[in-house]
């Protein structure tokens, strides 16, 4: 018996039907077979003297298996169903209400009843077009309105079912998630300022030698604030409820720091907000709070996008803003701890809160210009309207048994020195410096070139254009400091402003009052003791710590602090 390969079309004129073939398909099926009364009308007309019947299709006697594909269609996806668009509504951080339009759609071919919609959670509701039980026509969609507000549970979780009559129809779903968010809004009190601290977080593993190797353990820095408020009467009440209620959950906090006010009067329903954003922590995906003349007239608005002028937002804003609101990029952050209050009398508290940022803060690293042996050189000077500090930190070993006297081996037989730089930022653009060089620096992980900025180091006599022999003033540098750590390399500022970086190769004590010093290379013109303003040790540094502290004395357009210790690791390797 011959056995066929392919596919077996509907026969509609003898009910042969393959009910693996769509609906579409079936409907091109072709008749195969030739109907009884054209085959017994040809015979009348050409043999009339005797009548044929047909038999055809013979299925007993020619019985056999045909091998098939199911063959599917766009029909089959998406038609005969209900559908929910979407299925699952992720809202993100729910900042204040939202309300968002879902569609429903019955692809039956044929109407349905729908009985009701089922579930729910505190917070979140919603609303159909007419009361239940409601008929669905056939290929008909309706909208609905998911509306969920900032009071209930701190997340977001609810499950919708629609309940439709028919036994053979599904019953779609749509879960809505989302997390809570609330806005702390009770402005701090600047007569302290905000301390802000960065951290990030270093695996440093050093060798009895000073060797080191180095390898950051987080990629964005951990972020947290601390400041203080004076807060009374409605406010006071708002806070003690709000930490009550909300106090270990997620809280979108303003950058205060990084305050400007609206330019002109923002109306309700507005998709963006024209700002500066250049310097500023605004990001996209990120949160932004508007707030009024006190902590209940406030809005949290979600950044889609920004330009350098203006912010664009997910959603239109609820509230008509006037000239001169105050706009903030906002962060989410937790509590570190509960706040401490002190009651002055029974409206009024002064409040202690400190916050840690629990999302990524990402910052363009800042761009250093010169590079000397492979590392970059941080120019910069200090600000030394206070005293700039400094140390040395040797690695010893002591044994001590506390009845002979100690043992004490310097491992490295170096001393690595500790020297505390400290900024003064005046606007925002300085301020963006600053930070853009905490982010470069990665905590303890990156090493600089840092200039010590002193006098170390005095010509005394005429140097010529291809010597590479300096005489200076004797300070002990041959006999103390030749080939020891931090002591190879100098910075030497000429009168003439020209920065040049040389490294010492040797030096020899000439008298009491001079010594020579060699470099590795010459000056190329003939340099006078007077032509030498500054000449100073360099030394290969990192932070002394992962943590970076900044004062904002007043916010970004005017004056913060930052300082930090950079300490010296070996420039020989």
């Amino acid at each position: 018996m011959t056995v066929l390969s392919g596919y077996l079309l509907e026969n509609g004129e003898w009910g042969i039907e393959n009910w693996h073939l769509t609906i579409g398909q079936r409907g091109f099926a072709e008749d195969q077979w030739p109907r009884h009364t054209d085959i017994t009308d040809a015979v009348a007309l050409h043999r009339t003297a005797f009548s044929r019947a047909s038999n055809v299709p013979v299925l007993a006697e020619n019985a056999h298996a045909v091998a098939g594909h199911v063959i599917h269609s766009y029909f089959d996806d998406f038609y005969n169903r209900i559908h929910v668009l979407p299925q699952i509504l992720d809202l993100g951080n729910v900042v204040s209400t939202q309300i968002v339009t879902i569609d429903v759609w019955n692809s039956y071919l044929v109407p349905v009843t729908l009985n009701g919609v089922s579930g729910g959670a505190v917070g979140v509701s919603i609303d159909g077009p007419t009361a239940f039980p409601m008929g669905f026509g056939a290929i008909q969609m309706t909208s609905w309105d998911v509306s969920v507000t900032i009071e209930g549970p701190p997340i977001v979780e609810a499950l919708y079912t629609w309940d439709f009559n028919e036994v053979w129809s599904n019953d779609p779903t749509l879960s809505v998630v989302g997390r809570r968010v609330i806005a702390w809004t009770v402005s701090p009190d600047w007569k302290n300022g905000i301390t802000e601290t960065i951290t990030f977080l270093t695996d440093v593993l050093g060798s009895r030698t000073g060797a080191e190797q180095r390898r950051a353990l987080r990629v964005h820095p951990k972020r947290a604030f601390r400041a203080r408020s004076l807060i009374e009467r409605r406010e006071r009440a708002l806070i003690d409820n709000l930490l009550h209620g909300w106090g270990g959950q997620i809280w979108a906090i303003p950058m205060w720091h990084d305050v400007q006010t609206l330019s002109a009067d923002l109306g309700a329903g507005a998709m963006s907000i024209p700002c500066t954003t250049t310097y500023r922590d605004f990001e996209a995906g990120r949160l932004a709070i508007l707030r009024g003349t006190d902590a209940f007239r406030y809005e949290t608005v979600e950044i889609e996008s920004l330009t350098g002028s203006a912010l664009t937002l997910v959603r239109p804003t609820l509230y008509a803003w006037g000239k001169g609101t105050r706009l903030y990029p906002a962060r989410l952050a937790r509590l570190a701890g509960q706040p401490r209050f002190k009651r002055m009398q029974d409206q009024a508290w002064d409040i202690d809160y400190r916050f840690v940022v629990t999302e990524p803060c990402t910052w363009t690293p800042f761009t250093f210009t010169t590079t000397y042996r492979s590392h970059p050189v941080y120019e910069v000077k200090p600000d030394e309207t206070e005293d700039v500090t400094g140390t040395f930190e040797r690695l010893l070993a002591v044994l001590d048994n506390d009845v002979a006297a100690p043992y004490v081996v310097d491992t490295a037989d170096e001393g690595f020195a500790l020297q505390s730089h400290r900024w003064i930022m005046h606007g925002a653009a300085e301020h963006d410096t600053v930070r853009r060089l905490i982010y470069a620096l990665r905590g303890r992980q990156k090493c600089v070139w840092v200039p010590t900025h002193a006098d170390d180091l005095r010509v005394i006599a005429t140097v010529g254009g291809s010597s590479v022999e300096m005489t200076i003033e004797n300070v002990g540098f041959a006999l103390q400091a030749l080939g020891h750590n931090g002591r190879r390399d100098i910075r030497i500022k000429l009168a003439n402003g020209t920065i040049v970086y040389k490294r010492i190769t040797n030096a020899a004590e000439v008298d009491i009052d001079t010594e020579t010093i060699t470099i590795d290379s010459s000056f190329g013109s003939v340099l006078q003791p007077a032509d030498f303003k500054l000449i100073s040790f360099m030394r290969l540094m990192r932070l002394d710590d992962d943590e970076v502290e900044i004062k904002h004395v007043t916010d970004i357009a005017g004056v913060g602090e930052a300082e930090a210790t950079f300490r010296a690791i070996r420039d020989d390797l």
